[in-house]
């Protein structure tokens, strides 16, 4: 373990120097959190909470200050949506000044609250709703910053577009490739996991609980009732089910990827940690079960990991695992965290000779090996994982992820 910490260790240092020595220049279009300025900025202020670097810490500061000219010279041009604009951008300066690591008048948000609620509605009344690029995305800023009236027409809003079969409450994801077949997905990224996730932290906040505790009944309901026969197709859930074919009954049998974005170990945390924050003891109990099963899942056939990436990759993978081990102390968890950390290691050297991580990048026709140093699927994610598994109390960073 000494070693594995040592080298993990080994790790932060070069993936926070090699940023330090990098010479890219953010634009407008790059402040995003999950693919742009705010992930580095996120990875630089959690580690130094633990790192005392002054050149990490100066470039944190002037990473911070050149994204805050961008959005005040570009306010009215730049995405709003969580994973590639503002609410994302702004989670991550009122993560950092919440945690004193900067310190941000609150008269800084409140243009930001009046922009974002704008287009937040514009959303809603497109029926475009996604946690990461719609308006619950924009709702989970609103959830940090505690605006409970915004967060109240959000909860409305669910509840009105909610498909109620029997005892199941089902959102539909409609994909920007194909409008005219909507369908169930059950993954955290895009599905009803992360949604119940924002209803969750709505409940927490005392908003409209009798009614998010329906929704949340009612979605568990739904994910219990589709898990699969992992004897015959090799995991619990799929990644989704057409809504034509479910109103008819049909589920057709489909292997789901083991990662944070799809597939059982996203799904089953999501499941766990609503569960026992709801009291409910029965889904609670299940789900760690389920979860266990997931940790034998180890080999690239069965679990489709391609990088080192957070988002579908072995460092998601270690890090949820991780968080498991730290809220029930099971080793099982801790054994399955140590395993993923190491193939995450390997691939500094697998597919380079310079010592550098590449990710999976591109479309999907046309995907190749790049390097990347962003936080969804590059060196911030791996990063800010590694910093959590040497440093435990650093996990808070993932709320930004729906793990918190």
């Amino acid at each position: 373990m000494s070693k594995l910490k040592e080298d993990i260790g080994r790790e932060i240092d070069r993936i926070l120097s090699n940023y330090l020595t990098a010479s890219k220049e953010y634009t407008w279009n790059e402040i995003n959190l999950y693919g742009g300025i705010a992930g580095q900025i996120l990875m630089l202020g959690v580690a130094g909470i633990v790192r005392n670097n002054a050149n990490e810490s100066n470039k944190l500061f002037e990473d911070i200050e050149h994204s805050m000219d961008l959005v005040e010279k570009y306010f009215q041009q730049i995405n709003p949506t969580f994973s590639g604009g503002l609410s994302g951008w702004a989670w991550a300066i009122q993560f950092l000044d919440k945690k004193n690591i900067v310190d941000i008048p609150e008269g800084f948000f409140i243009e930001i609250d009046n922009m974002l609620e704008i287009k937040l509605n514009n959303f809603l009344d497109n029926d475009v709703y996604d946690q990461l690029n719609g308006a619950l995305g924009i709702a989970r800023y609103f959830i940090a910053r505690g605006n409970r009236d915004v967060l109240i027409r959000v909860i409305d809003y669910l509840d009105r577009k909610a498909h109620k079969i029997n005892k199941e409450v089902i959102w539909t994801h409609v994909p920007w490739y194909d409008k005219k077949n909507p369908f169930y997905d059950f993954g955290l990224a895009h599905g009803v996991p992360g949604i119940l996730h924002v209803v969750s932290k709505c409940h927490q906040l005392g908003i409209k609980q009798n009614k998010c505790s329906e929704l949340i009944r009612g979605g568990l309901n739904f994910l219990f009732n589709n898990i699969q026969n992992v004897n015959e197709v090799g995991s619990y859930f799929p990644n989704k089910i057409e809504v034509s074919q479910y109103k008819q009954g049909k589920s057709p049998l489909q292997l789901s990827r083991l990662a944070w974005c799809y597939g059982d170990l996203g799904t089953f945390y999501i499941i766990n940690e609503i569960s026992r924050q709801m009291g409910l003891e029965e889904y609670y109990r299940e789900s760690e079960n389920y979860l266990l099963q997931t940790t034998h899942r180890r080999t690239f056939e069965s679990t489709h990991y391609y990088d080192a990436g957070f988002c579908h990759g072995t460092s998601g993978i270690a890090h949820l695992y991780n968080r498991l081990f730290l809220k029930t102390k099971n080793m099982q968890f801790h054994e399955a965290s140590v395993f993923w950390f190491k193939k995450t290691l390997e691939y500094v050297t697998r597919d380079s000779g310079d010592g550098n991580y590449k990710y999976l990048l591109g479309n999907f026709e046309d995907r190749k090996l790049q390097e990347n140093n962003q936080l969804l699927e590059g060196d911030a994610g791996v990063a800010l994982s590694y910093l959590a598994f040497l440093y435990p109390d650093l996990c808070v960073w993932d709320e930004c992820m729906m793990l918190n």
